[in-house]
């Protein structure tokens, strides 16, 4: 559901292309991937979609970075797709080894709590390294599911108010932000 409204909704809505550009990439955190439908690697690139009567996949096998910081999964995952990029590092640290680090598409999908370091700190660097046209999508807990109530214990800006209340005043000085915007989406153009 996530992927679909990220790849199908968000990335046209927002860049006006159904595809991953040429010489662009698609980076995420991937986790072990499978030759199955439900897989993201297989819904980027092998799952056709339709738009107009057209039929299209989202990006080709060498435009997804896939990065998981257990060197089993991505071993794993580059026996099922040697031709997309698997990096067996944090996410800080591949993105930071990349002499050139220009996706169309980036989308953290973590296990981090809203108001926690690992999200920020994988989230900042991200903002501050993108190139333009970048579009940077964080998907993080809003609960602690072992509360027990299933309530949202996290405030829902705790991620984005710690961006913009913290010493990263150089990771939105390219970025677009309308001081109207209450939702504080963040736009690199």
């Amino acid at each position: 559901m996530a992927r679909e409204l990220h790849i199908g909704l968000l990335y046209p809505l927002f860049t006006g292309n159904l595809t991953i550009p040429d010489g662009k990439g698609y980076w995420y955190l991937c986790n072990e991937q499978s030759d199955s439908k439900g897989s993201e690697i297989y819904q980027i690139t092998r799952e056709p979609r339709q738009r107009d009567g057209r039929s299209y996949f989202f990006a080709r096998p060498e435009q997804c970075y896939g990065v998981d910081r257990n060197r089993n999964i991505i071993k794993r995952n580059k026996r099922l797709c040697p031709d997309s990029n698997w990096l067996a590092k944090d996410w800080e640290e591949a993105i930071q080894d990349q002499s050139v680090f220009d996706p169309a598409l980036v989308y953290l999908d973590t296990t981090s709590f809203a108001d926690g370091r690992p999200a920020l700190g994988m989230l900042n660097e991200t903002l501050l390294r993108c190139k333009r046209n970048t579009l940077v999508i964080a998907n993080v807990m809003m609960n602690q599911p072992r509360a027990g109530t299933g309530e949202n214990i996290f405030d829902q800006n705790a991620l984005v108010n710690n961006l913009f209340g913290g010493n990263h005043p150089q990771t939105f000085a390219a970025w677009n932000i309308s001081p109207d915007n209450e939702r504080k989406h963040l736009v690199h153009r």
